[in-house]
């Protein structure tokens, strides 16, 4: 679950013991793939690649009609690349080279937006040119991605941040910190006329859009909140750990 790959090191002392176990990984066949992937991925390093989530192709499903529909199918998505598919023929018709390892997206303000947690930038996309417009540099990795009252919210999971975009002028204001402990992921959602924040650490928080400033904060029943949505007059967190929704 680590949002970005790490070097790890062995400190050799004398008199210490430098032989240990394996590092704790994926069972042989998951770990024969990840090792793959990763063979895959240092071929298109050159070109700023890497290999594409699922959840991006998720997040292109919902982002599809947005866009006009162009084109027939065969066509392949490269790594970093977001997928824009028409419902109607079920089917990729284009494609928007994004960034490195593209992760939420979200729509809003008259643009597509995704963030790239390898390249810690967010990319902003023309629906009409389909093509990248403005990347806006992030000061970490962004895990959740929102659109809403007037701007772009992301959010930070490891620093437990927000930090909203001004659309108009693509700035990135000062983040917003709840003063809650560390997180490893974090999701966001606008609705109902606030911010909505959940981070894996089983908190909840409430931003008011207006003031930028944090309104309330609580607890939700669950562990690891993974996504968070906003409906029917009710606010939804999924926690992944405990494999439960929570309805606030």
């Amino acid at each position: 679950d680590l949002p970005r790959p790490e070097r790890i090191y062995q400190l050799v002392v004398d008199g210490l013991p430098s032989e240990f176990a394996p590092l704790r990984t994926l069972d042989e066949q998951e770990f024969a793939e990840a090792a793959r992937a990763a063979l895959t991925r240092r071929r298109y390093r050159r070109r700023i690649a890497f290999v594409i989530p699922a959840a991006v192709l998720v997040g292109a499903a919902i982002v599809a009609a947005f866009f006009l529909t162009r084109g027939s199918g065969g066509i392949t998505v490269e790594p970093n690349s977001v997928a824009i598919i028409d419902p109607e023929k079920n089917a990729v018709v284009d494609t928007v080279l994004v960034g490195a390892m593209p992760g939420p997206v979200a729509v809003g303000e008259g643009s597509v937006w995704v963030a790239n947690l390898e390249d810690r930038n967010l990319a902003r996309i023309d629906a009409a040119s389909r093509s990248v417009v403005r990347r806006i540099a992030l000061e970490a990795t962004p895990t959740g991605l929102a659109v809403g009252e007037g701007a772009v919210w992301i959010v930070y999971g490891r620093l437990g941040t927000v930090s909203s975009v001004d659309p108009q002028f693509n700035v990135v204001g000062e983040p917003i910190d709840p003063g809650l402990p560390s997180a490893v992921r974090g999701s966001v959602a606008v609705g109902n006329g606030a911010i909505w924040v959940a981070f894996d650490t089983s908190f909840l928080v409430r931003v008011d859009p207006a003031s930028r400033r944090v309104a309330a904060t609580g607890v939700v029943t669950g562990d690891g909140s993974s996504a968070i949505a906003v409906g029917e007059e009710s606010v939804w967190v999924a926690n992944a750990v405990h494999s439960t929704v929570s309805r606030l």
